[in-house]
Formats: structure tokens, sequence, C-alpha cells
């Protein structure tokens, strides 16, 4: 029989089944973690783009003239890139 005193505690067993269920929840978690930032259970990686210069500038422009800029693109991570080329925005200066 439970006595006043005792009443609304837990016994020491049910306290150490719920850590050990909370450390391996936490440890679950991390490893998914650790796989997503990984890029997949395979271990491949996660690409990353790098762009030599972001912006290109041509100054004084007259009407009708053509001007061309390059930019150099590479994959700077592991796995495959792959591009989604939008259209390139013309910006007219003051």
């Amino acid at each position: 029989m439970k006595t006043p005193s005792t009443r609304g505690r837990r016994s020491p067993r049910r306290r150490r089944i719920a850590v050990v269920a909370l450390a391996v929840v936490l440890l679950g978690a991390a490893a998914v973690y650790a796989l997503w930032r990984a890029g997949g259970p395979a271990g491949e990686g996660a690409p990353r783009l790098a762009v030599d210069r972001t912006e290109a500038d041509f100054g004084d422009v007259p009407f009708n003239r053509f001007v061309t800029a390059e930019f150099r693109l590479s994959n700077a991570g592991h796995g495959p890139l792959r591009l989604d080329v939008s259209p390139v925005r013309v910006v007219q200066g003051c």
C-alpha cells in the first residue's frame, strides 16, 4: 500500500527506463541529422555551387550595344550539382 509521502513519485526503475528512452530518441535524432547533413545514407555529400563573381558592371552602355559577361561556375561540394537556369535580369542604372 502506498503511503501519502510516496504517492505520485516514480520508482527508480521507471525513472531509469524514461532516461534510457530519452537517450535513445536523442541519439536517433542525432543520427538522422548527421545523415541529412552528409547528403544521405550513401554519404555522397551535398553539392555546393561556387561562382567566381556575382556582378558584371559595364558602366555606361549606349542603347542597342551588346555586352557579354562570363561567370565561371563549379561544383565545390560532393555529389551531383543540378542547375536550374533562370532568365537574366537587366537592371538599369542611374
